[in-house]
């Protein structure tokens, strides 16, 4: 149930969200009125510095995951016991690297080798993101175990922008949460729409473009 809260409460919430919402240079006009269900829904966030440093600032370790990940790849020729040890210390940080393990020991084997090592593992870490719904829910910073490995990847630009895209649209399914304050009624359905709009758009202009240029 949505109250109001009392005048002397209303009065601190009110002070408290306007310190909130000057962020670096930019300043938002002050919050007037009663607040209805104090939610996080009103304070602004800059897209740019929460994707550039929420993996840096989170308490989320998946980007200690994908850290040893990328070590035992890097290692894996030159220094193969401490490959070894970078993978299975990556699968102890969080289980989902162990998708990666087929891929490293055809790497380790020389069965596949160049920018197939890192395709394959873009495809691996990115069938488990996929299940992580079974878990719990696509978290946006899941986005970090398919990205690191398709940057690596030379070439394969509209690859990259597609799941670039994807991952704006990871962002945006926290818009419905900020604006009603819960998960529940018609949440989920529009933090999946969000999701699938910014890559369906990328995949359109393509479209676009392919008949313009015929």
């Amino acid at each position: 149930m949505l109250k109001i809260v009392n005048s002397a409460e209303n009065q601190k919430g009110i002070a408290k969200l306007n310190q909130l919402t000057t962020l670096g240079s930019e300043s938002f006009p002050p919050i007037k009125g009663p607040i209805i269900n104090p939610m996080p829904k009103a304070i602004p966030t800059k897209p740019k510095f929460f994707v550039l440093s929420w993996p840096l600032v989170s308490a989320h370790n998946d980007i200690v995951m994908i850290f040893f990940a990328l070590l035992a790849f890097y290692f894996i020729k030159t220094k193969k016991l401490f490959s070894i040890f970078a993978l299975i210390g990556s699968i102890l940080i969080k289980v989902g690297t162990i998708f990666l393990v087929p891929v490293y020991l055809l790497t380790l084997l020389n069965k596949v080798k160049g920018e197939k090592v890192y395709i394959y593992a873009t495809i691996s870490m990115f069938f488990v993101f996929l299940l992580s719904p079974l878990r719990e829910e696509l978290y946006p910073w899941y986005a970090i175990w398919f990205l690191a490995f398709v940057s690596l990847i030379p070439g394969r630009e509209k690859m990259k922008e597609l799941l670039i895209f994807f991952s704006l649209g990871l962002m945006l399914r926290y818009i419905p949460y900020m604006w009603s304050g819960n998960y529940f009624g018609a949440t989920p359905l529009v933090r999946n729409l969000l999701m699938v709009i910014p890559p369906i758009l990328y995949l359109f202009s393509l479209w676009l473009k392919r008949i313009y240029r015929s």
